[in-house]
């Protein structure tokens, strides 16, 4: 008898054109991401304790590969605060493939459960279509105004 677990992964062959949109509905049904039912630019609440600059300073010190590509990230978004970039957007002007960036986002979140529990997330989340009937249907991050002070604060001595 062969006995399976809630969380064991199995291979699902996708089109490459529904990647993304699969990658969303795995985030939602995590409860990692914005319900489509919430207005735009609500944060997905991880938990409720913000981000202080010392905590991002001592998360952009990590030598992690994980650190460093989602450095480059938060680098993009504190550059224009209240701006989404998609994630198409983010491989373009970082230069880190889509793959890499998905498995960056994975491990972050891992390493933000285990090492900064409670912390809300780094980022603002929506979801493409969400932001409007044209916007691809794609993840899209953006900081707010606070978020990239602190960002540029944390890395200014880095």
């Amino acid at each position: 008898m062969i006995h399976e677990t809630r969380d064991e992964l199995v291979e699902v062959a996708v089109p490459r054109r529904h990647l993304i949109a699969v990658y969303g509905l795995l985030a939602q049904l995590e409860g990692d991401r914005v319900e489509s039912t919430e207005a735009v630019g609500d944060e997905v609440q991880l938990g409720d304790t913000p981000w202080s600059v010392d905590d991002l300073r001592s998360f952009a010190s990590t030598s992690s590969e994980t650190s460093r590509t989602i450095r480059k990230v938060l680098d993009v978004l504190a550059a224009e605060p209240d701006k989404f970039f998609s994630t198409s957007e983010l491989e373009e002007v970082t230069g880190i493939h889509r793959a890499k960036l998905k498995g960056a986002f994975s491990g972050l979140a891992r390493h933000v459960r285990k090492y900064y529990p409670n912390r809300m997330p780094m980022w603002i989340f929506a979801w493409g279509p969400n932001l409007g009937p044209d916007v691809p249907a794609e993840a899209h991050y953006k900081f707010d105004q606070q978020r990239a002070d602190a960002w540029k604060e944390a890395v200014k001595t880095i």
